[in-house]
């Protein structure tokens, strides 16, 4: 990017979707492609900002729910 921005008003992009997932990658050698487990998408990290995703946008990422962490200590499945 070039300018003297460094910011973008998000309002401007109203189909942006931003959302936080995971994998475990395993690395096979030189001449392979690496071997990546399931993706998990953390909904309860972005689903209450501007832009982020939410339960309800999960057709729209190719992986499962990642258990819930409501901060103290305890995971919840959905």
């Amino acid at each position: 990017m070039q300018g003297k921005n460094d910011h973008y008003d998000l309002s401007t992009l109203p189909s942006l979707k931003v959302g936080v997932s995971s994998s475990l990658v395993t690395y096979r050698g030189q001449n392979q492609l690496p071997k990546w487990t399931e993706f998990e998408t953390y909904y309860e990290i972005t689903e209450k900002k501007h832009c982020g995703m939410d339960y309800k946008d999960s057709d729209l990422v190719g992986s499962k729910d990642a258990e819930r962490y409501f901060g103290n200590g305890t995971m919840v499945n959905n």
